[in-house]
């Protein structure tokens, strides 16, 4: 870790084992991304997933019934929590598995 990178001769590495290093995902790498789910007209779930399906078969597995739509957020987006805000980023990291229900949106209408 505290090696130098400039010092490293990246042309003495088999290039053909690091590909199939990858390609295997050896490390266990996943993207996870936040998928907001509609339940009906006003009521929404978020669900951290490593895709848009993956998002959908966890909401039809958890709530029984298929979303109204799936749509992927950036992790960038903020919201308010509490007396503070946080991003979808930042809430990641505090989930060890995935899929997870990240939290619920209502709504509300005008009157």
């Amino acid at each position: 870790m505290d090696d130098n990178i400039s010092e490293i001769d990246f042309d003495q590495a088999d290039h053909q084992k690091v590909a199939e290093l990858i390609e295997n995902n050896v490390l266990g790498f996943h993207k996870v991304g936040i998928y907001s789910l509609k339940m009906n007209q006003s009521d929404f779930v978020f669900i951290f997933a490593e895709s848009g399906q993956k998002a959908i078969q966890f909401y039809t597995e958890t709530f029984r019934h298929v979303p109204l739509n799936c749509h992927e957020y950036s992790l960038g987006f903020e919201l308010v929590r509490g007396n503070g805000v946080i991003s979808f980023r930042d809430m990641r990291k505090e989930f060890m598995s995935f899929p997870a229900i990240a939290g619920y949106f209502k709504k509300l209408g005008w009157k």
